[in-house]
């Protein structure tokens, strides 16, 4: 009954207020004509209080929902699974719905195989010179090499030898140690070099594909061993499952890998960064091994015909000899990968320099006794010809190499470098329309709609609305002027009430706060967002809201009605009553902060104290304080503070 008499007010505000003004007009002036009768002075007292001002400022807005988006497929094709329902509460990332992404899957691999073929050629192209090649080469410099020695030798010959025997023995000796030093080097030079890392890569690659080989034809076996004509529904969802596991646990790891390869570009120089990205190259082929298996169990299980025993014998043998090829494929990688120690390369290299140092020695034994044979003018005139055409030849051939260890041109480089980022692009967007195969949801929210089911055909447009997620969260947007907008700032606190829901309260904050005003009828204002923390499921879209915002708050302060506040000059006083008996003194504070109902005391009075809010009584019967911050009574639709309910406010008499 009292509810509905006080809505029947609340619908006749204005009404109403005009009533209880008439209703405290006429109470208050008879009363002051009945205080008037008498000799007495009464004073309204309030006691100063310790406690938290806070000064706020208040708007009313509209609930809005945070977010709402329409999901659809960025490919078509035909919808395989529906994993929500209409009305039901969904997380951020979770499934909504697939579509079947066999012909994707096999456009990433397609895609895999010819950029990986792409890096290859680059990577050839880019390379030391292959071995051979060089080798060739060095073995020319070195032909001509010794037929520039030989010319020389020639040359030299004309002086008159001491002895042709001894000559002889001596040219037999030298040639028997340079021959010896030149293979002792070639040893040595390729101890030294080692392994190139394109042998290394090749011999990976080599060893991956025959595991992948074998892995398949295992794969195989095992599945005709266990073949089933007939598979059950269980077994195919089952096997789709493993499928996206799978291909879940091979997007990590080429993020991974990823990752990786960053913090190794990062500092090439790290032996343990260097190990790390070998070892994210390792896992991420054995993902993709393992999720090509489970496409190909799959397939096998979808499409599983009855084989006979002869077909089991056949798969079991290929499965054997592909084991012992990638077996043989490891143990060639493992010996790449392990090279020469410092010990061994040290070895080599005190050999070559003994080598040296003996062919040096026999050289110059030969030397001395070539130059010592006599020599005829012309002839010697002809062997320094053929000297110097050797040497042109000699130096021929070093430039050729030189020519080799250069490289390539830089367009051939630029064009396959363009084959590569665009074989990159193109699994970039395999892979996308892959990842688009399933559809997730992008926020928290609930699902509002469902346009189509399980077997229909998606569009694929990417734009249109198959499932339409709408959040759970709420936003206000209300509406401030020029004077309380500057107060506002981001991630301040607020309350706020709704008219439709009595007595509900929530607690918000403010999340957006308009940089540029709009100006109606020469009034400028401002919008701010605020979010809510909490949510009552009782709420609506386009529900009115009321907020305060919380501009400032001070805790453990000394404060007093707004009607003890008195003016006088520049200066800020209250009355203060220290007994019953004797008359208010005058106290000169220093006031802070102020609301609707009360005002800071920085200094001038302690808390207990009786300050005088208002007098009745004899000739005069005021409030004490100026117009401005003077109490009065809050009726609805009227306005004015509420500062008449303060604690502790009594009367006290003289």
């Amino acid at each position: 009954m009292i509810s509905r008499i006080l809505k029947q007010i609340l619908l006749h505000k204005f009404i109403t207020g005009i009533i209880l003004v008439f209703i405290i007009g006429g109470g208050y002036f008879g009363f002051n004509n009945i205080i008037k009768d008498g000799t007495a002075i009464q004073y309204v007292t309030a006691a100063v209080e310790k406690g938290t001002i806070v000064t706020a400022i208040s708007g009313s807005g509209i609930l809005s929902l945070a977010d709402e988006v329409n999901l659809d497929f960025e490919s078509n094709g035909r919808i395989t699974n529906v994993y929500v329902e209409e009305g039901e509460e969904v997380k951020k990332g979770d499934w909504l719905a697939r579509i079947d992404s066999t012909e994707l899957q096999l456009q990433v691999i397609s895609a895999k195989e010819n950029l990986a073929n792409k890096e290859d050629q680059l990577a050839e192209l880019l390379a030391e010179i292959p071995s051979a090649e060089l080798l060739s080469l060095e073995i020319d410099i070195e032909i001509a090499r010794l037929n520039l020695e030989e010319a020389k030798q020639d040359y030299e010959e004309f002086n008159e030898p001491p002895d042709q025997r001894e000559l002889d023995n001596a040219k037999n000796r030298m040639d028997e140690l340079e021959f010896r030093y030149l293979d002792i080097k070639e040893d040595y030079e390729n101890m030294q070099n080692g392994y190139s890392q394109l042998e290394i890569k090749k011999a990976q690659i080599a060893y991956d594909k025959d595991l992948a080989s074998y892995n398949k034809a295992n794969q195989d076996y095992i599945d005709l061993i266990n073949n089933n004509p007939a598979p059950t529904q269980a077994e195919l969802e089952a096997a789709q499952n493993k499928v996206d596991e799978k291909y879940a646990a091979h997007q990590e790891a080429i993020a991974y890998e990823a990752l990786k390869l960053a913090e190794y570009n990062e500092d090439p120089d790290s032996s343990v960064k260097q190990a790390e990205y070998q070892l994210a190259q390792t896992q991420r082929q054995s993902a993709y091994t393992a999720w090509q298996n489970a496409i190909n169990s799959y397939n096998n299980i979808r499409s599983n015909p009855p084989l006979d025993q002869q077909e089991i014998e056949d798969a079991r043998i290929r499965k054997n000899e592909l084991e012992i090829k990638y077996l043989e494929a490891q143990d060639a990688l493992n010996k790449k990968q392990a090279g020469y120690t410092q010990a061994e390369l040290k070895s080599a290299e005190i050999a070559v320099n003994e080598a040296l140092d003996n062919w040096e020695d026999t050289k110059q034994s030969y030397d001395d006794l070539v130059n010592n044979k006599p020599a005829d003018a012309l002839d010697i005139a002809k062997a320094q010809n053929k000297v110097s055409q050797m040497e042109m030849d000699y130096l021929e051939a070093q430039e050729k190499l030189e020519d080799v260890k250069r490289g390539p041109d830089e367009n051939s480089i630029a064009s396959l470098e363009l084959q590569v980022a665009k074989a990159r692009f193109d699994l970039t967007e395999a892979q996308s329309k892959l990842a688009g195969a399933l559809l997730v949801s992008p926020i928290n929210g609930v699902v509002a709609e469902i346009s189509q089911q399980v077997g229909e055909k998606s569009s694929g447009s990417g734009g249109s609305s198959f499932i339409t997620v709408v959040s759970k969260e709420y936003l206000v947007n209300i509406t401030l002027n020029e004077a309380d907008i500057a107060k506002v700032k981001l991630d301040q606190l607020a309350t706020l009430t709704f008219d439709a829901i009595d007595g509900l309260t929530l607690t918000g904050k403010v999340i957006e706060v308009d940089s540029l005003g709009t100006v109606s009828q020469g009034i400028v204002s401002y919008g701010i967002t605020l979010s809510l923390d909490t949510v009552d499921e009782r709420l609506r879209q386009s529900m009115t809201a009321d907020a305060s915002i919380i501009i400032d708050k001070k805790i453990d302060v000394v404060f007093v009605p707004n009607s003890a506040i008195q003016a006088q000059g520049n200066s800020i006083s209250v009355q203060v009553l220290a007994t019953e008996t004797e008359d208010p003194s005058v106290k000169i504070v220093e006031v802070g902060v102020s609301n609707d109902e009360v005002t800071e005391i920085i200094s001038g009075l302690q808390e207990g104290e009786k300050v005088v809010t208002a007098t009745l009584g004899g000739e005069t019967q005021t409030n004490v304080q100026t117009a401005n911050i003077g109490a009065s009574f809050q009726i609805p639709g009227l306005g004015g503070n509420a500062g008449g309910n303060f604690r502790g406010a009594g009367f006290q008499g003289r």
